[in-house]
């Protein structure tokens, strides 16, 4: 007898999970008030998103980290006809190699366009790091790599199989999903709630919700101590030789990738807040930081694709964060120093895809195409820009001649 109510109590929660599914994982129906939104999901992307990809046929695939998964909204207005449906491929805390990969998954059959983020962080290591030493654990990205289907390189084999009936037993009968299952019913009082999209955007509902609550500055001065703890080391760009997992790597097979299926790629420089772009020349990588889109630039050029700077210190990058304690003021176009809202998303759109779609007055003059032709000048300007910006807030410029002389591996 206590088998069969086991046996019944498992089946009637695997059943409540399942028509709940908190983590957006078997694309079931979603209800307003009941499961619409999906809290448990923003901690679980690494495992969700290659199912939700893979339900989705995208004509364009946004690839990249955190920075567009958030800035770049699937639904925007700025995508022509011709490039929907849109599917934001970005995964947050993954490795350039593994954020590739899953934009490759995201294509599938019939996408026809990839926008790829690059970010700097994702392409350097520390100089006291051992040559073999990459950005995650090689076990973690072993077993999210078995749960993509990439054409010439991962296939629907027995690790994908096994791989997949793992995630669904688990989301099924798991007494976390379960909890889970209960906590999504319930944050849907909450319209902030953390959640992404079936197209796998991230509307940021959690950022409004700490605005709301303790202000923007809080997001802004957290980050800025983030980064110059993690600036504080010394770094070395990762060498372009070939070594499986590095940045450079990952992006040169991403562009072979995308030309041998025929697919128009773009690549593109997130944008920072001028803080963050402060915060790397206080930290004295800004030298790095040149050479980093050096070498960007060699490769995209090399490859036949299309690269994209979108770091400014203009009106866009500047704007002044509200002050402590306020609670009710939010930029316009960023979050935090790191992560830029889809309002500027959009403008980056605008100019990428040559369309118009009034995501500003003046979005002509955001960001630069860069090639070997204009590199040189507009590093210059930038560099420039910041040299006024470190003077008047009685600064000065951090120049470590010895980083400034290394050149980046080539291979």
């Amino acid at each position: 007898m206590l088998i069969v109510v086991a046996i019944a109590a498992a089946g009637l929660a695997a059943t409540f999970n399942f028509l709940i599914d908190p983590y957006r994982l078997f694309g079931v129906g979603t209800w307003v008030g009941i499961n619409a939104l999906k809290p448990a999901s923003a901690e679980r992307m690494r495992v969700v998103k290659p199912y939700l990809a893979e339900r989705f046929d995208a004509a364009t695939v946004i690839g990249g980290n955190s920075r567009p998964e958030l800035g770049l909204d699937t639904s925007s207005r700025c995508w022509p006809a011709s490039h929907q449906p849109v599917f934001n491929a970005g995964i947050a805390g993954a490795s350039f190699r593994m954020q590739a990969l899953l934009a490759m998954h995201a294509s599938g059959t019939t996408a026809t366009r990839i926008l790829h983020g690059v970010d700097f962080l994702d392409f350097i290591r520390p100089t006291d790091a051992s040559p073999t030493q990459k950005s995650s654990e090689p076990a973690t990205e072993s077993a999210h790599e078995r749960r993509l289907i990439v054409p010439g390189q991962h296939f629907r084999d027995w690790d994908y199989w096994t791989q997949r009936t793992g995630d669904q037993l688990k989301a099924l009968f798991s007494l976390t999903t379960l909890a889970d299952s209960v906590h999504t019913i319930a944050a849907q009082r909450n319209p902030n709630a953390s959640t992404r999209t079936e197209s796998g955007f991230n509307p940021a509902n959690d950022y409004l919700d700490i605005v709301r609550t303790e202000g923007q500055h809080v997001l802004f001065a957290q980050k800025n101590r983030e980064l110059a703890s993690r600036m504080s080391r010394e770094y070395q760009l990762d060498p372009d030789d070939g070594t499986d997992g590095d940045g450079f790597t990952a992006l040169r097979r991403l562009i072979d990738w995308s030309k041998s299926r025929g697919i128009e790629l773009t690549l593109f420089i997130n944008p920072y807040h001028a803080e963050y772009l402060e915060g790397l020349e206080r930290s004295g990588q800004w030298q790095l930081f040149e050479q980093w889109k050096q070498l960007l630039t060699d490769i995209a050029e090399g490859g036949g694709v299309a690269l994209w700077d979108f770091n400014t210190l203009d009106a866009y990058a500047a704007e002044t964060p509200p002050a402590p304690g306020d609670r009710r003021t939010i930029l316009r176009w960023f979050w935090e120093p790191a992560h830029y809202r889809s309002s500027l998303g959009d403008v980056m759109l605008e100019r990428m895809l040559e369309t118009t779609c009034g995501a500003a007055a003046d979005s002509a003059s955001f960001g630069a195409q860069l090639s070997s032709h204009t590199l040189l000048d507009h590093l210059a300007s930038l560099r420039q820009q910041m040299q006024s910006r470190m003077e008047d807030r009685g600064s000065t410029l951090i120049r470590d001649e010895s980083r400034q002389k290394q050149q980046p591996a080539t291979r």
